[in-house]
């Protein structure tokens, strides 16, 4: 698991940097949130498994994310974004025209809210700032649950 927290963490800096929308950095949320196995199902490539590789077929998917169905369009539309808030948080976005900040807290089960770090981003858009800070609230929540209502 703590592998999974630090890829989402990497992959959150990342996301924060980008400029604008960015497809790549869509394939590789997309990814990263996927079950492999159901995966290499849909893929037809089971016959071909002992060839193919997981990184083989990540990097197809991060080449092209549209080959392997629908990938979300994260760092271009908000409704994509909000999709990988996690159920627990409240979020929020803001802009000035141009750049954005955006926000996402954690629920407790008391009701209060707790902020982890890079809670708060500002980033190029509103749904790159609502990614970023998403992708890192879904690493916390993998890190720390305890505070999770």
């Amino acid at each position: 698991m703590a592998d999974d927290t630090q890829d989402l963490l990497r992959l959150a800096d990342e996301v924060e940097k980008a400029t604008g929308p960015d497809r790549r950095l869509d394939g590789r949320i997309w990814w990263h949130l996927q079950d492999k196995e159901r995966l290499w199902r849909m893929s037809g490539m089971n016959a071909q498994r002992a060839a193919w590789t997981e990184s083989d077929l990540r990097k197809v998917v991060e080449r092209d994310p549209d080959e392997y169905g629908p990938v979300p369009r994260y760092t271009a539309l908000l409704d994509a974004a909000m999709t990988l808030v996690p159920r627990d948080a409240v979020w929020s976005v803001n802009s000035d025209g141009e750049s954005a900040t955006g926000s996402v807290y954690r629920r407790r089960s008391d009701g209060s809210f707790i902020a982890h770090a890079g809670a708060v981003v500002e980033a190029a858009t509103p749904a790159v700032a609502l990614v970023a800070c998403a992708l890192r609230a879904r690493a916390h929540s993998t890190k720390d649950t305890s505070n999770v209502g």
